[in-house]
């Protein structure tokens, strides 16, 4: 394997990731859709009928409902249905109608992301993170998509930044895919000693992980310890 060999969280992980799809422990009041379109929509939506649901909130912006929740709306049901780059569009729109949105430049940049514009997407989380300084997932998707560029350095921070939020915001929150991001980072950087040290932490919790075994064979095999690189190797073989 190629000492410079670096391999990244698989799509699943990284759609989990930058969604930020937990559960909050303390659910937030819920409020009125603004829209009737809307909320016949969340109904369809949630008995899986998701064409008729953007229908509905299409009709819903020819009646000039709401704009931003509908065009928003459409936004998550077009990711839903992995339509890049409608979501795009539609959370475009949203942000030019809204320039300081909560989310919309967030929803942004996973679209973009998942269209392999990682540039574009970067920007874009940097944008949200100027609106909502605390939004860790924004910092992980600027991590991501920097790394995708070859610019780890310019990662790291990100990385930090995000393990920094999670801390002060007090709230119970499970770091693997951070730590893995970070782990990743200092392993294109050379870090070798601190990366192993990141990727040995993950292994209890990710024993079957194709992604993080790959990259501690790839670890052993830069600092030349053979015995660990023919274990994880092993045991990489038994569950692909």
């Amino acid at each position: 394997m190629a000492q410079n060999e670096v391999f990244f969280i698989d799509d699943d992980l990284i759609e989990r990731l930058l969604r930020g799809d937990a559960t909050p422990a303390s659910p937030k009041q819920k409020r009125p859709a603004a829209s009737s379109g809307l909320a016949a929509a969340v109904a369809l939506a949630n008995d899986g009928k998701l064409d008729e649901a953007v229908r509905e909130l299409e009709g819903a912006l020819e009646r000039g409902e709401n704009p931003i929740e509908v065009q928003s709306a459409l936004g998550h049901l077009r990711f839903e249905q992995q339509k890049w780059s409608e979501a795009q569009g539609h959370y475009a729109k949203v942000a030019e109608r809204e320039p300081k949105h909560p989310t919309a430049h967030y929803n942004l940049g996973l679209c973009l992301e998942r269209q392999t514009k990682f540039q574009e997407a970067a920007k874009e989380f940097e944008a949200a993170l100027a609106i909502d300084p605390k939004r860790w997932q924004a910092q992980v998707g600027r991590g991501l998509c920097l790394l995708r560029m070859n610019q780890a350095e310019a990662a790291l921070p990100c990385w930090e930044a995000a393990q920094g939020e999670l801390r002060a915001s007090k709230k119970p929150q499970r770091q693997d895919d951070i730590l893995f991001g970070k782990a990743v980072t200092l392993h294109q950087l050379g870090r070798l000693e601190e990366a192993a040290e990141l990727y040995q932490k993950l292994l209890p919790l990710n024993p079957n992980s194709i992604d993080l075994l790959s990259n501690i064979v790839s670890l052993a095999g830069a600092r030349q310890e053979e015995m660990q690189a023919k274990e994880m190797a092993e045991r990489l073989l038994k569950i692909q």
